[in-house]
């Protein structure tokens, strides 16, 4: 007998009998482990986010690969960000998520997505800028 592109689905005992004699084997299919990694193309393109000062939320997608699923951990300035009702975090197969609500200006800054699984981690980071922002000091020139 053979498989072919076995999946996780093919494992278990198999049989085989010709006539009077009967064997038996157990099949395990094992999936390769990767570190996790991001696209190059995502670091270009999504480098930074510009939002509308308290009136648009954010959210941060980061596609990843990697096998087992690695755990996404949030930083903003180096510090872990909670969940609150401001901002929320999600992981799943494919994609680690942050969403965050309404962004304020002491919210504006460098977020960094680490994600780890047993294989290695990898780190990737957006930086939220605000439109509209004032400029805390105006230069005005005068040509005369």
């Amino acid at each position: 007998m053979v498989i072919i592109k076995s999946t996780i689905d093919d494992s278990g005992e198999y049989t085989c009998m010709l006539e009077a004699m009967k064997t038996k084997t157990l099949l395990t299919v094992e999936v390769p482990k990767l570190p996790p990694s991001v696209s190059p193309e995502w670091e270009a393109q999504h480098t930074v986010v510009w939002v509308k000062r308290g009136q648009q939320d954010v959210v941060i997608e980061v596609p990843f690969s990697g096998w087992p699923t690695p755990k996404a951990e949030w930083f903003f300035k180096g510090k872990p960000v909670r969940k609150t009702k401001k901002a929320s975090y999600t992981i799943g197969e494919a994609s680690a998520q942050l969403t965050l609500k309404l962004v304020e200006e002491n919210e504006a800054g460098q977020y960094t997505c680490k994600l780890s699984n047993e294989c290695g981690e990898v780190s990737v980071s957006a930086t939220v800028k605000l439109i509209g922002k004032y400029a805390p000091y105006l230069m005005v020139c005068i040509k005369g």
